[in-house]
């Protein structure tokens, strides 16, 4: 399953045009399958925001649909989540199997996952944790933070929990110093890793991710 970057237009054409262009994988162009917020079928509810409008129907309809490779959107993702969140069909021996169906995620602009709060970020941990189907996760993105490192920390922590730190503010303890803060009162704006750490902090990264210098 491939969660692409906003806006919809790149989960749409880019990552589907993507499958054609590269040769490893040019034999699945046929086999991507947009998902669109018409096959979760949402509805406005008055003062309620979003909902769907039979969510049985639409996990079996998102059960149901054909391809090997399925695309959504960042705002879809969290939707899609909810909608297979939970127990599928019983198996052959009456065990509850998951309804979640992918074994591969590969989240596209991985940056809008920093937000360890946010429903995108939220819907990422309980796919890779929860579920017990996803095998791999690939985690993609071109935004640098050389000089904002714990943006990385929900990042890296959805691959690999505790790997620099139980929690954000354990990260924080342990890694960095203030980098931006408020003369008056002393509110930090902005952490960054503290400089006789930062070899240290890229052998743990590197780990789990490989960035390329621009």
């Amino acid at each position: 399953m491939c969660s692409s970057d906003l806006p919809k237009l790149v989960a749409q054409q880019g990552w589907p045009l993507q499958a054609q262009l590269w040769r490893h994988v040019a034999h699945l162009g046929p086999e991507v399958r947009v998902i669109t917020f018409e096959d979760l079928d949402l509805t406005r509810k008055p003062g309620e925001g979003m909902d769907f409008r039979d969510k049985k129907a639409t996990k079996k309809r998102l059960l149901g649909l054909q391809g090997r490779l399925h695309v959504c959107s960042w705002d879809a993702f969290p939707w899609l989540v909810k909608a297979l969140a939970g127990a599928g069909e019983p198996g052959p021996n009456g065990e509850k199997r998951p309804a979640w169906q992918y074994d591969t995620l590969v989240l596209d602009e991985s940056s809008f996952l920093r937000d360890q709060g946010s429903d995108r970020s939220r819907a990422a941990r309980y796919a890779v944790h929860k579920t017990g189907v996803v095998e791999r996760v690939l985690q993609l993105t071109a935004t640098p933070a050389a000089n904002h490192q714990e943006a990385v920390f929900s990042q890296l922590d959805l691959i690999e929990p505790g790997l620099l730190g139980r929690t954000l503010t354990d990260f924080r303890e342990t890694w960095c110093v203030p980098d931006s803060r408020n003369w008056q009162t002393g509110q930090v704006y902005r952490w960054k890793v503290a400089p006789g750490l930062a070899d240290a902090f890229r052998a743990k990264c590197a780990s789990v991710a490989i960035s390329v210098p621009r």
